[in-house]
């Protein structure tokens, strides 16, 4: 499963690099998708060959499978409760957003779709990978605050960003950006969750590895850009998602020390 998801994640990334290099690949369905099941393979097989942190049997603070299968339902219900139903809820209302000067530094580009469609593995890796109790339960936590602010504001103040017109003229990328459009909602820009749970992952990521960490923090700001570029989210979107996470964060560490705290010893009056 975690090969799987390290393979899409490259894959995605080879197929923005391909797009970007070669624009008439972006012609060819055939092409772009052939390329993307190459990058998979790929991925996937340095996955599989690269080391993997091994359980200790003297590990104190060992995860078993049930418990990991249980944190990933859990935030996948709040994802959906929280995302997904924020979003049928403000269908009909929601204010334009607020654009800023850096906002146009950055043109639209369907071809960062790739790129912007990494959010999936990326937020799901982290929780694949790490091996102790207590950081499986912060980043459980840090998702799960994050996900209920955000849509609380949501609800509040629903804000949009206005999409683009992407022509006529008939590319993959812009087949891929349109399909984005047509399944996500408009009306949960404010604070970004992509910016938001990214974060999460790049500071839960630092109790795998600091190289691994690094590599998530940089796929994090080329994710960033990638939200711009396809008109998802503004630069106010991406300040607000990370504050939010940051807020997030630290409620979830008080919040597992509280859980984990020894009970107080009772002593005989």
């Amino acid at each position: 499963m975690v090969a799987l998801f390290w393979g899409t994640l490259h894959a995605l990334v080879a197929l923005f690099a391909a797009l970007r290099l070669f624009p008439s690949m972006d012609r060819s369905f055939g092409g772009t998708w052939a390329f993307f099941l190459l990058g998979l393979s790929a991925g996937t097989f340095l996955a599989l060959r690269s080391p993997r942190q091994a359980h200790s049997p003297t590990d104190p603070d060992p995860i078993s499978p049930s418990f990991r299968k249980g944190i990933i339902l859990r935030l996948s219900a709040t994802w959906i409760a929280g995302y997904v139903g924020s979003g049928i809820l403000t269908r009909s209302r929601g204010a334009p957003a607020i654009f800023l000067p850096w906002d146009y530094w950055i043109e639209l580009s369907p071809a960062w779709t790739p790129i912007y469609l990494t959010a999936f593995p990326m937020v799901a890796l982290p929780v694949l990978l790490l091996r102790r109790r207590r950081d499986l339960q912060e980043l459980a936590w840090s998702f799960t605050f994050t996900i209920a602010i955000s849509a609380a504001i949501f609800l509040a103040y629903p804000m949009e960003v206005p999409r683009p017109s992407l022509g006529a003229e008939h590319r993959f990328s812009s087949w891929a950006l349109e399909t984005v459009y047509r399944f996500d909602s408009t009306h949960n820009a404010l604070p970004s969750l992509h910016a938001g749970l990214g974060l999460c992952c790049c500071l839960a990521s630092f109790r795998i590895r600091k190289s691994v960490g690094l590599y998530f923090s940089a796929l994090l700001a080329v994710f960033c850009i990638s939200t711009i570029a396809v008109r998802q989210h503004v630069v106010l979107d991406l300040l607000a998602g990370f504050a939010v996470a940051g807020a997030a964060r630290a409620l979830a560490a008080r919040w597992v020390n509280r859980q984990l705290r020894p009970p107080a010893a009772q002593f005989p009056a």
